[in-house]
């Protein structure tokens, strides 16, 4: 389970945004990029092929994406999208260690992580962004950005967030929630 954080493409590539783990128990999960030749991707799957795909590490696209090693590029969430956010000029998503697993005692919210850069999704200078808070006993996951917009590849000042949520114990079950979310 790589607990996809999202795909974006450019002018040449594919890039998928994933957690990375080479220990058993996972207690080196780090979110990572790969890359591949988006026209060998598009080819190749009208042959029914598959693409060869490199991991981002060291600064390098050279290791394979299977079994390959990989740079911690931060906090790129979890069965999350991430988006080129046109207004603020800046990558979005949204971690999910801030909803799901907080610290004791902490209020489990919705933040937004915001980076300049779509290679480093660390905690810095440019701090997530507490979007709302989830009532007592809630977990949220699988988050979605829908733009305001005919354009899927890009966000601007309005968009909306999709996710799904949980309670064990109010309302228990699986519910999905849609945030719109504007930029002042």
């Amino acid at each position: 389970n790589i607990a996809g954080g999202g795909f974006r493409r450019d002018d040449k590539y594919f890039y998928i945004y994933y957690n990375d783990y080479t220990k058993s128990d996972r207690s080196d999960r780090r979110g990572s990029v790969a890359r591949a030749n988006a026209s060998e991707v598009i080819e190749n799957a009208r042959k029914g092929k598959n693409t060869l795909w490199y991991k981002y590490y060291n600064g390098k696209w050279q290791e394979p994406g299977m079994g390959g090693k990989a740079s911690g590029i931060g906090n790129i969430g979890n069965h999350t999208t991430m988006m080129y956010n046109t207004y603020i000029k800046k990558w979005i998503t949204f971690p999910l260690y801030a909803s799901f697993y907080p610290p004791d005692g902490q209020t489990r919210t919705i933040r937004m992580r915001t980076t300049s850069d779509p290679l480093d999704f660390h905690a810095g200078s440019e701090a997530d962004e507490i979007i709302c808070e989830l009532p007592k006993g809630c977990r949220a996951a699988y988050f979605s950005i829908m733009p305001d917009q005919a354009d899927m590849t890009t966000c601007g000042k309005e968009f909306y967030l999709y996710y799904r949520y949980w309670s064990l114990k109010e309302n228990p079950g699986y519910h999905t929630a849609r945030l719109k979310i504007s930029f002042e």
